[in-house]
């Protein structure tokens, strides 16, 4: 299973060629004669190579889909060790939004995987083991160059660096049904203007609500929310498009003031807030 991490910020890394490197299934004799260079031309879309115990630079051909699609663009990548393909990242210009294509290093080939990434170009990535004990001890490692015990669940995880402009400015709408959970990492919460916050507790007591049902209306700096219902909450939009929401997930909306109104239509009768 491979996990993406996103490390976000208002910067930007102007990058025309992107090089990672990869080792090769064999390995041959010298310090960097079993890798190889892999590289994207952003610009040409062109997946290109460097074998080091060859002394060689070849084209691999141009990243597309099965179907022909050209994917230009592309400003990070990143090597999963002791496999032939990349993650590349790659602005779709239909919605502006980053995807993650898998790359074959064969032929190029590539397609769309997972989610998108959403608004913001991904200039660097990099795939690193994260380590999660299991069971009991082990005297046994993984292999002869790596001493870690076989008590240790090995976890790939993607981890990417992208650029968001700190002055874009993003039109969320929606609504989205409440997930009732107490727990710290899911409950609740709307963070107003002044500091002061609205939870979960406060919605599931008889608060008063207004003749439509509406606990709170105006500004909030953020919403911390989990949603709730039988399959996936698809009520929000960005930018226009709409944005697909997961309920094992939780999501923190945030920005310097936005407009929020939060109901709760069951506060009349036994049931969870909404």
């Amino acid at each position: 299973m491979m996990t993406v991490d996103l490390i976000r910020g208002s910067f930007r890394l102007p990058l025309l060629l992107t090089l990672i490197f990869a080792p090769c299934a064999t390995a041959l004799a010298g310090p960097l004669d079993e890798y190889v260079l892999f590289g994207v031309n952003g610009g040409t879309a062109d997946l290109v190579r460097f074998d080091f115990a060859q002394n060689q630079y070849t084209t691999v051909g141009t990243i597309r889909s099965s179907s022909g699609q050209v994917f230009s663009g592309i400003e990070g990548m990143a090597c999963v060790p002791r496999n032939l393909n990349l993650f590349g990242f790659w602005t779709d210009p239909a919605d502006n939004f980053t995807k993650v294509l898998y790359i074959n290093c064969l032929d190029a080939t590539a397609t769309v995987v997972g989610q998108d990434l959403g608004s913001g170009s991904v200039t660097a990535a990099s795939v690193a083991y994260c380590d999660e004990r299991q069971g009991g001890p082990s005297n046994t490692s993984f292999g002869p160059a790596d001493p870690t015990p076989l008590s240790v669940v090995r976890e790939k995880r993607l981890f990417a660096v992208q650029a968001v402009a700190s002055n874009a400015a993003i039109a969320v709408g929606g609504s989205i049904n409440i997930n009732p959970s107490n727990s710290p990492n899911n409950e609740f919460t709307l963070t107003k203007t002044d500091g002061s916050t609205v939870t979960r507790d406060g919605l599931h007591q008889n608060s008063p609500v207004d003749a439509n049902g509406a606990y709170y209306s105006g500004s909030a700096l953020s919403v911390f929310v989990r949603p709730k219902g039988n399959g996936n909450q698809n009520g929000l939009t960005v930018n226009g498009q709409s944005y697909s929401l997961s309920n094992g997930e939780t999501y923190l909306i945030s920005a310097t003031q936005m407009d929020v109104v939060l109901y709760n239509d069951k506060i009349h009768k036994p049931g969870w807030p909404e």
